[in-house]
């Protein structure tokens, strides 16, 4: 191969391939040390060559990245339901009490912190005479109260059976 070294440039390019004639390759580009470019003239296979190496380490690059991204959806997935109530879809107890350490650990960034803490009266007869799809739709039906009522502005625990828990608060965010 023909082995043509120094900074060619676009002209110096053209160039060398006029006073060498048509020949198969093109110009590597080589970073050393000391931020020294040199750009060498190789012939077509080893162009392939380093192309081909180079697409390969970018798609490895790609799948590291998306196998960690699917990862991380993973971890978030978990984390979801590990803190949702399945039948409400709002939080669950560990959610509430993730909440309430929050606040407990931030409370100099909230002005006042508000808890509305609420049961279902009746939910047991309910369930004894109409059956527990009945209980379920009007625990459900309370949830769905809660969230109108609440607009977005508190968030709203289902902590046990027939009880749920709402945080009010006026907290800025953390810095």
């Amino acid at each position: 191969a023909r082995i043509f070294e120094g900074d060619v440039g676009k002209t110096g390019l053209l160039r060398a391939c006029l006073k060498n004639g048509p020949v198969w390759g093109g110009y590597l580009c080589r970073l050393y040390a000391g931020m020294e470019v040199h750009w060498t003239w190789v012939n077509a296979a080893v162009l392939l060559a380093a192309v081909f190496y180079t697409l390969f380490q970018l798609f490895h690059i790609a799948v590291k990245y998306l196998e960690g991204y699917e990862k991380n959806q993973d971890i978030k997935e978990f984390e979801k339901m590990a803190y949702t109530d399945v039948m409400t879809g709002l939080g669950n107890r560990a959610a509430m009490e993730r909440e309430m350490k929050f606040l407990q650990e931030n409370v100099k960034l909230c002005k006042n912190i508000w808890c509305v803490a609420a049961d279902i009266n009746g939910l047991k007869r309910v369930n004894d005479n109409f059956g527990h799809l009945a209980g379920d739709r009007m625990i459900c039906t309370v949830a769905e109260c809660f969230r109108a009522a609440g607009k977005g502005k508190g968030k709203i625990f289902r902590s046990g059976g027939d009880e749920f828990v709402v945080f009010f608060t006026d907290c800025k965010e953390k810095e």
